[in-house]
């Protein structure tokens, strides 16, 4: 919506920019920046995946060059919008944004959008010359080959020049070039092959390497898949050193692994990984809730805002009584947006257990986020069922990162958070080789007389589950890397994390063995 009379308090999208209007605000995430002689361009994303140009006239520059940083999210109040009118526009979009004096940049953290929209196109259609009219698009390959660093010279100027070739799943080969500055940074990644993950030209171009993106890990991903069935092991190689991104990191290296059990047990709040199953939805939670879109957080009646604010905003009272308040940005909230946030159960071979999910992953996933269901039920009249999209999430083995928070564990709440969720097939099959590894390592228990206090029976299972510590014979022996003080293993110059992780998989292994004819 249009501003006009200044208010800076609702927020548009990229659609809805119109030239025709003075002032707008919106919220957008910057995917690229770069500085001509004469201004400072860049691209922005909303959160629809819309993006669009936006420019900087030469003498304001400074009042925003460092303000705004690529891949930062920010409300923009208070700028114009004009007709593009630049001889090679980045964006096939007829209209930009333009910053004026009293232009503001807030940066803030929340963005549930697609982080970059890249639109990929086939290597087979770019060397049929379907692109040509487009002039600006995204590629994703391997590279295959490159040559050597050369000098070219013209007339006007002599320059540096770099040929090499993109290829992509289907073995189809691009032919690319860089040029200057460009041709010479890229030339020393490929030759010293460092850690850098992307690189900037001096326009609109923007490269990344190995970077954990969801469309290159899916591509890197095919690519091993493809070499491992056509037997060819160089490329496969190559690829497999190039895994250890970032989420392969956080789920494999970074974060502890458990399992449901050890999270109902414990004692202490902390992020851990869970592999497990999800099974069943619980819509008597609801599905969504109504979020401030400056912060993504939840927005109150002026009566919730009252119990949940630490002070009251100018302006409180004469406010209208169903106006919305954010307490996040202590103000009232003029932009509002339904989110995602639903719970769901979850399983793995020890028991199951509560997650909340919120937008932002399951947009991932699902390639769906609230106002696209929100939409669909105002078109089809049906607001109040539970949205059937969400099934989608059904009988899926996912790895979940979770937060055990301080409030979990002091109010024994077991519904935890999600802040994190993959099903990258990598990663879900090395998490389940050391659950092997795991079961493989456990002892054959020796078995004598059952003490009654020391099990308990559930139902007519032929199984029962040591529920308390007692000497009945399960052939304890003594060991010297045992630690009196805790009972706990203690692993020479193993972490004491590790050292956890080793106890709860002892703990059940112990549980798992301890099953006894009737």
């Amino acid at each position: 919506m249009a501003n006009d009379n200044n208010n800076d308090g609702n927020l548009s999208f990229v659609e809805q920019l119109d030239p025709g209007q003075s002032f707008w605000n919106i919220k957008v995430r910057c995917i690229k920046k770069w500085r001509q002689s004469y201004r400072q361009d860049y691209v922005f994303i909303d959160e629809k995946g819309h993006q669009i140009q936006a420019c900087v006239r030469n003498e304001l520059i400074p009042n925003f060059e460092d303000l705004i940083k690529e891949d930062g999210v920010y409300v923009l109040r208070k700028f114009g919008v004009g007709v593009q009118g630049d001889l090679y526009p980045v964006v096939g979009l007829k209209k930009k944004i333009n910053f004026y004096r009293c232009t503001s940049v807030t940066p803030v953290e929340a963005f549930s959008g697609d982080p970059y929209g890249f639109h990929f196109w086939k290597f087979d259609d770019i060397n049929k010359g379907k692109a040509v009219e487009v002039k600006i698009v995204d590629v994703l390959g391997r590279l295959a080959w490159c040559g050597d660093l050369d000098i070219w010279t013209t007339k006007a100027k002599e320059t540096k020049r770099l040929i090499f070739d993109l290829q992509d799943l289907e073995g189809v080969v691009l032919k690319c070039t860089f040029w200057g500055d460009f041709a010479n940074e890229f030339h020393k990644y490929v030759s010293s092959n460092t850690q850098t993950n992307e690189m900037n030209d001096k326009f609109s171009t923007r490269i990344f390497f190995n970077e954990d993106l969801d469309e290159a890990n899916k591509l890197r991903r095919s690519l091993i898949a493809k070499g491992d069935k056509e037997g060819t092991s160089t490329t496969l190689t190559q690829l497999s050193t190039q895994t250890n991104y970032p989420l392969r990191n956080d789920f494999l290296v970074v974060t502890p692994r458990k399992y449901v059990e050890d999270i109902l047990e414990t004692e202490k709040d902390k992020f851990c990984v869970v592999l497990a199953t999800t099974t069943t939805l619980e819509p008597e939670y609801g599905w969504y809730y109504i979020a401030c879109r400056t912060c993504q957080f939840k927005v109150y009646s002026k009566m919730e805002f009252l119990t949940k604010a630490s002070e009251i905003p100018e302006g409180f009272e004469e406010a209208p009584g169903e106006s919305m308040w954010c307490v996040q940005c202590k103000n009232m909230a003029n932009s509002m947006m339904p989110k995602l946030k639903f719970q769901f159960k979850v399983q793995d071979k020890t028991g199951s257990v509560s997650f909340i999910l919120f937008d932002k992953e399951v947009m991932k996933i699902l390639g769906i986020s609230a106002i696209d269901i929100r939409d669909r039920q105002l078109k089809s009249d049906d607001m109040d069922s539970f949205p059937h999209e969400l099934d989608g999430l059904l009988n899926k083995l996912l790895a979940f990162k979770i937060k055990v928070s301080a409030y979990n564990i002091d109010n024994q709440k077991y519904v935890y958070t999600i802040k994190q969720f993959t099903d990258d097939p990598e990663i879900i099959s090395e998490l389940m080789e050391n659950d092997d590894a795991n079961d493989q390592d456990i002892p054959e228990p020796q078995v004598g007389e059952i003490d009654t206090d020391a099990a308990s029976v559930t139902g007519g299972s032929l199984a029962c589950e040591v529920v308390k510590d007692t000497a009945i014979g399960l052939g304890k022996r003594s060991n010297p890397d045992l630690n009196e003080d805790n009972k706990s293993f203690v692993s020479p110059g193993v972490s004491s994390e590790a050292n956890q992780d080793k106890t709860s998989t002892n703990k059940r292994a112990k549980k798992k063995n301890m099953k006894y004819n009737a």
